[in-house]
């Protein structure tokens, strides 16, 4: 690796520049229903699969390892 390349990952831009391409930059954060709903379904789907998939992996405990101290679902 040349010394050119090293000296890239270094460097920093002034927050200057940073400041001045926020501002010419015309998009704003926003999330809609839509986003918001997808966020929500993704939750309770992940949720359900990994809940699921434990479910199946302490079948055949006798109550020890991940299972210990946790409620019976």
């Amino acid at each position: 690796m040349s010394s050119q390349d090293s000296y890239s990952v270094l460097r920093r831009k002034p927050i200057t520049e940073i400041d001045e391409g926020h501002e010419k930059n015309g998009l704003f954060r926003s999330l809609g229903l839509w986003q918001l709903t997808a966020i929500g379904v993704g939750g309770i789907i992940g949720i359900g699969i990994f809940t699921l998939a434990g479910l199946v992996a302490n079948r055949g405990s006798k109550g020890t390892g991940a299972r210990a101290g946790t409620p019976r679902l």
